[in-house]
């Protein structure tokens, strides 16, 4: 994300200047991923406090608690949270300047 290489429609965003290519980043995110991510990180919350407060463990051995990799969803999620939300406000921030 942070490096610009996540999936988007490059045919067409490669033959935008610099502020088209911010206007579609910005609204990529306000209109896709931001929703996205609003609504599973409490969804994938609530699941890792339910296996915790369960102490599901594997039924095969291996790893003994659940909730561990459980846990990793919404922590992973939220850091992609973070990862938008500076992106987007970096290029709201420089949308104005560059190169058209």
């Amino acid at each position: 994300m942070l490096r610009n290489e996540h999936v988007r429609v490059d045919f067409l965003y490669s033959n935008l200047g610099y502020r088209g290519k911010t206007v579609i980043d910005v609204l990529g995110h306000l209109m896709f991923a931001l929703p996205f991510l609003v609504f599973i990180i409490p969804d994938a919350w609530e699941l890792a406090t339910k296996s915790f407060t369960r102490g599901e463990a594997s039924p095969n051995g291996g790893l003994i608690d659940r909730y561990l990799p459980r846990a990793a969803i919404p922590v992973g999620f939220a850091l992609l949270l973070f990862a938008i939300l500076f992106e987007t406000w970096r290029n709201l921030r420089n949308g104005t300047s560059g190169d058209d």
